[in-house]
C-alpha cells in the first residue's frame, strides 16, 4: 500500500469511526467491532488492505520439579519465553494446548499460600508489562512481583479464588506495529487439586484514531490525549462475534492502551492488518437431546466462559458442567476442566435469570 492509498484508507476509517463533537469521559461506542470497521474502511477506500499476518503458535512447554517454562519458537521475534517457579512445592506433569499450558501443584498438608515467581524474556527494544487489576507497570528490567495466593481450607477442601489476587497478567509489547501478547498466570483449585496455568488471553495491535464522538457506531474506544485508542485482534479466536478488547478485558485493556499511547507505541488504525475471520470447524451432528455449540471464550481463572449455539444464541458454560461420556465431571476425575476457543462441544442447557446456562457440556 503506497502513501496515497494509506491516506484514502485513513480518511475512510475516520468517516466510519469518527463523528463530530467532543469526546466524553466514558469513551465512544461503535456499531461494529474493530475488525468490521476496518474492513468497511478498506472497502470504501477501494484499496487492498495489508494481508493478515500469519500467526501460527509454536509453543514449547517444559516442567521441572519447581519450574514451568513456556517458550515461543525463534520464528517469533520479540517474545522469547516465560518461566514460572512455584515456591516451596513442585509441579506434576505438564499439559499443553495451543492456547494454554497448565500443571498440577504437588503439596503436603494444608499450605496457607502458594507463591509464584516469574522470569520473562524479550528481544532488545521490546517491552514487558505487569498488570494486576487495573495497574499496569513496565517490568522490562525483570522486576516482576511475586504472586502469593492465599488458601482457605474448608473441611479439608482448598479454596483460593480471590478476584485480582489469584492471578496476574504479563504483557509482551513489540514497538514494531504496536503488537501485544497478553498472558494470564493463575493459581486455581478444582475439586481439591491446585493448578498453575498460563493462558494466552489476547494478541493484537494497539491502534488509534481521531478523538471525536462516534455516535453512529457501537464499539468502545478509550479517550486519550487528542485521539481514541482501541485493540485490533490478530488471531481468529480473538475475533469472535461481538469481540472487543476494551469490553472483554475491562480491567487490563485501558492500562495497556494508555501505556502504549504514552510511549508512542500505538499504530494508526489504517496501518493495522486486516484481522483474520472467526472460523470454527464445520458443526457435526449432535446426539439426540443435545445441541452442538462453538466455544467463544473460556477463562481459566474464573472457570467459565460462553459458547455459541447454531442459532446464534450465546450460552454460559461453567467448568462444573464439563463431563465425560459416563457423565462424571472432569474436575472430579482430578483433571483440569478447560474449553479451547473455537472448539466444538455438545451441550444441554436451561433458561436462567441471566440467559441460557449449560447444564452439561461434552467435548467433541
Amino acid at each position: 500500500m503506497n502513501e496515497q492509498e494509506r491516506l484514502r484508507v485513513e480518511k475512510a476509517v475516520l468517516n466510519k469511526v469518527v463523528g463530530k463533537g467532543d469526546i466524553s469521559d466514558v469513551g465512544h461506542r461503535f456499531k461494529n467491532t474493530p475488525a468490521e470497521a476496518l474492513n468497511e474502511a478498506y472497502a470504501e477506500a477501494n484499496v487492498t488492505p495489508p494481508p493478515a499476518p500469519v500467526y501460527k503458535r509454536e509453543w514449547k512447554s517444559k516442567v521441572s520439579s519447581q519450574t514451568m517454562v513456556w517458550e515461543r519458537s525463534s520464528r517469533v521475534e520479540f517474545f522469547e519465553g516465560l518461566q514460572v517457579e512455584v515456591q516451596r512445592f513442585g509441579f506434576d506433569k505438564i499439559h499443553e494446548t495451543p492456547f494454554a499450558t497448565y500443571a498440577e501443584v504437588k503439596f503436603k498438608g494444608e499450605p496457607n499460600y502458594i507463591g509464584l515467581a516469574f522470569t520473562a524474556k524479550v528481544k532488545e527494544g521490546r517491552r514487558i508489562l505487569h498488570a494486576q487489576k487495573d495497574v499496569v507497570t513496565d517490568v522490562t528490567d525483570g522486576n516482576i512481583s511475586v504472586l502469593r495466593v492465599f488458601v482457605d481450607w474448608q473441611n479439608g477442601i482448598p479454596h483460593c479464588r480471590a478476584k485480582h489476587r489469584d492471578n496476574i497478567n504479563i504483557i509482551f509489547l513489540d514497538p514494531d506495529g504496536a503488537h501485544v501478547v497478553v498472558l494470564e498466570i493463575s493459581v486455581t483449585s478444582r475439586a481439591g487439586h491446585f493448578w498453575v496455568a498460563i493462558q494466552e488471553l489476547w494478541a493484537g495491535q494497539i491502534a488509534r484514531t481521531t478523538q471525536a464522538k462516534a455516535t453512529e457506531l457501537d464499539l468502545t474506544t478509550l479517550p486519550l490525549n487528542g485521539f481514541a485508542g482501541l485493540g485490533i485482534p490478530v488471531y481468529p479466536e480473538n475475533n469472535f462475534p461481538g469481540a472487543n478488547f476494551l469490553d472483554n478485558f475491562k480491567d487490563q485493556a485501558p492500562g495497556i492502551i494508555r501505556y502504549a499511547a504514552e510511549q508512542g507505541l500505538i499504530a494508526p488504525l489504517s496501518r493495522c492488518s486486516r484481522p483474520p475471520e472467526w472460523s470454527p470447524e464445520m458443526t457435526p451432528e449432535a446426539p439426540k437431546g443435545w445441541q452442538v455449540a462453538t466455544v467463544l471464550w473460556f477463562n481459566l481463572v474464573i472457570g467459565w466462559g460462553f459458547v455459541r449455539l447454531a442459532d446464534g444464541q450465546n450460552c454460559f458454560a461453567h467448568f462444573n458442567a464439563l463431563i465425560d461420556e459416563q457423565g462424571r465431571t472432569i474436575a472430579s476425575k482430578g483433571q483440569f476442566p478447560f474449553l479451547e476457543p473455537m472448539q466444538q462441544v455438545t451441550l444441554r442447557f436451561r433458561e436462567g435469570d441471566k440467559g441460557l446456562q449449560a447444564t452439561a457440556v461434552r467435548l467433541l
